[in-house]
C-alpha cells in the first residue's frame, strides 16, 4: 500500500484557493520507492519516453516495472506486470497516454488504489493534464514531496436480470444506457429509496460522477460538477420532452434505471470502456462506491484553469483588434 502522510489541511494553489479532498503525497525515505508505469503503447511518443522515465527512475534509486505488453514494446529488460495487477504493491503509477488510459488503469486497480501521475499523450488530456514537455520537472517535485493527492468518488453498479445479479462495475466517469444505431426512443424508469423519480424517453441515460461530469454528461448539457462535490448526476439524453432536465443527487442516493418498453439492443457501458447488452425489464443498481482513486499533480495545479484550457469553459470572444482608420476619397 502507498505510504502517504495525514491529511494536508491547508494544501492550496498558487492563488490560494483550496485544494479540496487533497492530501499530501510522501514517497518513502531511503530508497526503495516502487514505480509501475503503464502507457498507451499506439501513442508515438510512448516508447521512446518510457525507456527514457524508466531509466531516469532507476537513477533516483526507484524500483521500476512496466505494464507487460509496454515493457515488449520498449524491450524492456526489468521488471514487469499483468495490465491488472501494475498497480499492486507500488507506491505510485505513472501513466503516459489520455485520459481513456488513465481511466482503463483506475478500472484494473479496483480496490487496490494507488497514486497516478497521468501524463497527456492524447488529444484532450483533462485527467492526464501534465504536458509531456513537463514531465522530468513535475516528476522532480513530486518525487521531492510536494504532490498531493485528490481523491476522487467512483460508482459501483449491478446489473440484475429477472432478480439474478450478472454483472458489477465499478465507473470513474459514468454510467451509460444508450441504443444501438438504429434511432429509436428508449425508456428508462429511475428511482431511489425515497420513490419514484421519473421516466426517461429519449436516447438514453448517463449517470456521472462529478469527474465524469465533464465527458459525455457536458455533451448531453448536464451541469459541470467540481470534484470535491459530493454528488451524483443524472442527465438524459436528447430526452423527448422538453421540460426533463438533468438531476443532480447527493451521493448518498442509490440510484435504480430499469429499462422499460419492448426495445431490445440497448447496452450499458461503464467509462465507455465495458459493455453489456440490456433486455426489457433489465434492473440497474446504481450507487456510490467505497473505492476512491487517488490522483496525483502538483499544488499549482487548478480545476478551473484546466477546465478553461482543455474545454474552453468560459473562453472569452477575442478582443478586436484596432482598425485602421480609413482615409476619406478624394473629391471628384
Amino acid at each position: 500500500m502507498p505510504r502517504n502522510g495525514p491529511p494536508r489541511k491547508n494544501a492550496r494553489s498558487r492563488r490560494g484557493a483550496p485544494m479540496s479532498n487533497a492530501r499530501r503525497f510522501v514517497p518513502p525515505e531511503g530508497g526503495g520507492f516502487r514505480v509501475g508505469i503503464a502507457a498507451k503503447i499506439a501513442a508515438p511518443e510512448a516508447p521512446a519516453t518510457t525507456r527514457g522515465l524508466a531509466g531516469w527512475l532507476e537513477g533516483r534509486g526507484a524500483i521500476v516495472a512496466l505494464e507487460e505488453k509496454l515493457a515488449e514494446a520498449t524491450d524492456w529488460s526489468g521488471a514487469s506486470a499483468p495490465f491488472e495487477a501494475i498497480g499492486r504493491d507500488r507506491d505510485l503509477v505513472l501513466v503516459l497516454g489520455g485520459d481513456g488510459t488513465l481511466l482503463s488503469v483506475a478500472r484494473a486497480m479496483g480496490e487496490r488504489q494507488v497514486p497516478i501521475f497521468g501524463v497527456n499523450l492524447g488529444s484532450l488530456g483533462f485527467l492526464t493534464n501534465a504536458p509531456l514537455d513537463h514531465l522530468y520537472p513535475e516528476l522532480e517535485k513530486i518525487l521531492d514531496g510536494e504532490g498531493v493527492i485528490d481523491e476522487r468518488t467512483t460508482l459501483r453498479t449491478a446489473l440484475l436480470r429477472d432478480g439474478e445479479t450478472l454483472v458489477e462495475e465499478m465507473s470513474v466517469n459514468d454510467v451509460v444506457i444508450t441504443g444501438s444505431s438504429i434511432a429509436r426512443v428508449i425508456e428508462v424508469r429511475i428511482t431511489t429509496a425515497h420513490g419514484f423519480v421519473a421516466t426517461v424517453l429519449g436516447d438514453g441515460v448517463i449517470v456521472a460522477t462529478p469527474t465524469g461530469s465533464t465527458a459525455y454528461n457536458v455533451g448531453a448539457g448536464g451541469p459541470v460538477v467540481h470534484p470535491a462535490v459530493e454528488a451524483i448526476v443524472l442527465a438524459p439524453i436528447v430526452p423527448l420532452t422538453l421540460t426533463q432536465r438533468p438531476v443532480v443527487f447527493p451521493d448518498t442516493e442509490d440510484l435504480t434505471l430499469t429499462l422499460r418498453g419492448r426495445r431490445r439492443q440497448v447496452h450499458v457501458t461503464f467509462d465507455g470502456q465495458a459493455s453489456h447488452p440490456l433486455l426489457p425489464g433489465d434492473v440497474l443498481k446504481v450507487r456510490k462506491s467505497d473505492i476512491r482513486v487517488q490522483l496525483l499533480s502538483l499544488p499549482e495545479t487548478n480545476y478551473f484553469r484546466v477546465l478553461r484550457k482543455k474545454l474552453l469553459w468560459s473562453a472569452l470572444p477575442p478582443k478586436r483588434a484596432r482598425a485602421t482608420v480609413p482615409e476619406p476619397p478624394n473629391p471628384t
